[in-house]
């Protein structure tokens, strides 16, 4: 019986999987309704890690300006992450999937036209970890532009 039951718990971790799950180990912020606040202007830092079960991030932020234009720049320690940035409206419908090019530690996407309101980003991973830096910004943006320097709580 005993060896039957080993063999069954064998059975049952090769079917479960090894490893956590892609989310389960977020710290709460994987769910939209948990967004951490960024501000526009202001760069933000986090960490990916799939293998460690913290696929996803989301953000959130506020305009106050009727219209205006937004970009979005993101650093990655790590540039073959895989993975993709969404922004979604106030109401979570989707406006953008911004697909990270392999390779690119930087990247940058502007001319997203934005009106006042609240904004959400969901930053996700598919395979890879990287602590990476993203910066919302409105009006004319240089696209070379460094983030400044701040320290990174990892």
């Amino acid at each position: 019986m005993t060896r039957l039951a080993a063999i069954a718990s064998i059975l049952a971790l090769c079917i479960s999987g090894c490893g956590p799950k892609p989310d389960e180990n977020s710290g709460g912020d994987q769910k939209k309704s948990k967004a951490g606040v960024i501000e526009l202007g202001v760069p933000a830092h986090d960490r990916l890690d799939r293998s460690e079960g913290d696929s996803t991030d989301w953000k959130r932020f506020a305009v106050d300006i009727y219209e205006t234009d937004l970009t979005l720049r993101v650093w990655w320690d790590n540039p073959n992450i895989r993975a993709t940035i969404g922004l979604y409206d106030m109401f979570g419908g989707k406006l953008y999937t911004l697909t990270h090019k392999l390779g690119e530690a930087k990247e940058s996407w502007g001319n997203i036209r934005i009106r006042k309101g609240e904004y959400f980003v969901k930053v996700n991973c598919t395979s890879g970890d990287s602590v990476y830096t993203i910066e919302l910004v409105t009006g004319n943006v240089g696209d070379d532009a460094a983030p400044p320097m701040v320290n990174r709580p990892f």
